[in-house]
C-alpha cells in the first residue's frame, strides 16, 4: 500500500454526521440501488448466518453470506450488514451480524507492506498466516 494509505471502512471518521454505532446504515444508504423496492432498514439482527469482515484491496468489506455476489464496506463500530443486492432475503430481510478479526491492527500491520491489489484476507485468516504469506512472497 502507499505510504500513509489507510484501510477504508464505513466508520464515523470517514463518514461525518453518522453516529458511530450506525455506520452500517450509512453503507446501505450510500450503495442502495434498488428501484423495485423502497429504501428501508431492518429493525432486527438475524441469529444466523454471520458475515465476516475481510480486507479486499485495502478496504474492509463484508461479502454477502447468501452467495449473491454482493459486498460493501464494513463498519468497525457497527457490526451489522445488509446486502443492497439481495436485501438479506435468506435472513428474512434482517441485518446479519458481522464478525471481525480479533486483531484488526495486527491484520492491517501485516498487510501494509503489500501492494493495494494484494492487501486481502479471507475469513479466519490470522496475523500469523499473513506474515507467513508475506515471507513466502518476499514482502
Amino acid at each position: 500500500m502507499l505510504p500513509g494509505q489507510v484501510f477504508l471502512d464505513a466508520t464515523r471518521d470517514r463518514v461525518p454526521d453518522v453516529p458511530e454505532d450506525r455506520g452500517a446504515e450509512w453503507a446501505v444508504r450510500a450503495y442502495w440501488s434498488r428501484d423495485d423496492v423502497p429504501f428501508h432498514l431492518p429493525l432486527k439482527v438475524a441469529t444466523s448466518p454471520v458475515g465476516y469482515a475481510v480486507v479486499n484491496h485495502g478496504r474492509w468489506i463484508v461479502r454477502c453470506p447468501f452467495g449473491c455476489g454482493g459486498a460493501q464496506l464494513a463498519c468497525r463500530t457497527d457490526h451489522r450488514f445488509l446486502c443492497v443486492n439481495c436485501l438479506n432475503e435468506g435472513a428474512g430481510g434482517q441485518w446479519v451480524a458481522v464478525e471481525w478479526p480479533d486483531d484488526v491492527a495486527g491484520v492491517e500491520d501485516a498487510l501494509r507492506p503489500r501492494m493495494t491489489a494484494n492487501a486481502n484476507t479471507d475469513p479466519g485468516e490470522t496475523v500469523a498466516d499473513l506474515i507467513t504469506e508475506n515471507a513466502e512472497r518476499g514482502v
